[in-house]
């Protein structure tokens, strides 16, 4: 048997295709992740993951050896909790500054739409 797809209904969506709703929550879920984090709210955190999250880390041990380790979505939401993330608030702003959050763009012969601009 083959395996199968991630979703049952698979439906690919590019920038182009991308309706406004469907923008929207993927904004949505990105600020509640980059905000959960950054400020410890686990509840935030929660929404913007999947329960069944495989998350992948590359970090170094105290040699410098580097090593990959996993972390699941209950495991990232109770660290948000704990408040891992808020030991550097400026960090917050980088990253949510570096995320690619301009709205879709209604054909590719259109530019962009929005902002992006931090907020």
């Amino acid at each position: 048997m083959m395996n199968e797809p991630h979703s049952r209904n698979p439906v690919e969506r590019t920038p182009d295709t991308m309706t406004p709703a469907e923008h929207s929550q993927i904004v949505t879920a990105a600020h509640d992740y980059i905000d959960g984090w950054y400020t410890g709210d686990a509840a935030r955190m929660e929404r913007a993951l999947h329960p069944a999250l495989a998350k992948r880390i590359q970090t170094a041990d105290s040699t410098g050896t580097l090593t990959v380790a996993d972390m699941s979505a209950r495991e990232l939401i109770d660290r948000t909790a704990a408040g891992i993330g808020t030991s550097d608030p400026t960090r917050r702003s980088e990253v949510r500054c570096s995320t690619c959050l301009a709205a879709p763009r209604p054909s590719a012969s259109t530019p962009a739409v929005g902002s992006t601009t931090c907020t």
